[in-house]
């Protein structure tokens, strides 16, 4: 019925009709044979189809979708491959996890063993060497630190005369983007957690938090 009507539009604007019947011909040989020619292509591919290894459940699944197969698409050769339902990689790490204490770029928290006090920091170091500041000692030594600068968390141990230790401190927040960000972040949980010991605020003004 489109032919029909797209002859009778371009004889009604003059073409003649020798001309439409050889172009219309040609149009039909050509699209019959494209659709041949994906027929053919369809009737003898070959495909896979992967399925976990469950014993003889699989064994009866693989007979039914071969059945369905052979029934509507006869010349389709189907390939079957099973793989094991746990695989080696979900019983073994095969990388090395990083320790928390040697992440980098954190926010962290400090809670106070003793009266629950807390303070929220952040460092671009390693989180073991800026716990140990906080502890008075070395993070590759243990031993005393001489000539350190006080922060506020060694200055409330003092005060309080509580024991600390790496178990104390908790990271809270990652950014190793940029220090701003994590700055950002730093002042975002301060907000939200208004720890005790924190001498600042926030370590960078944050407008939507302004009266």
């Amino acid at each position: 019925m489109e032919i029909k009507t797209i002859k009778s539009f371009m004889l009604r604007n003059g073409y003649p009709d020798s001309i439409l019947d050889r172009v219309i011909s040609l149009f039909i040989n050509k699209t019959q044979t494209i659709k041949q020619t994906q027929t053919n292509d369809n009737d003898h591919k070959q495909f896979q189809v992967i399925l976990p290894y469950l014993g003889s459940f699989s064994k009866r699944l693989e007979q039914k979708i071969k059945s369905s197969i052979s029934q509507h698409l006869p010349k389709v050769k189907v390939v079957f491959i099973y793989r094991a339902a746990t695989r080696l990689k979900t019983l073994f790490a095969f990388k090395d996890k990083l320790p928390s204490y040697l992440s980098s770029g954190i926010v962290y928290r400090y809670t106070c063993c003793r009266c629950n006090s807390t303070y929220v920091g952040e460092t671009i170091r390693h989180a073991k060497r800026r716990f140990s500041e906080h502890m008075g000692v070395s993070g590759l030594t243990g031993k005393p630190l001489k000539g350190q600068n006080p922060t506020a968390v060694l200055d409330h141990v003092k005060k309080c005369k509580c024991l600390i230790s790496l178990s104390d401190f908790a990271i809270i927040g990652r950014d190793n983007i940029s220090e701003e960000n994590l700055r950002i972040k730093e002042s975002l949980f301060t907000h939200k957690e208004n720890p005790k010991l924190s001498i600042h605020s926030k370590s960078i003004p944050l407008v939507l938090f302004k009266n």
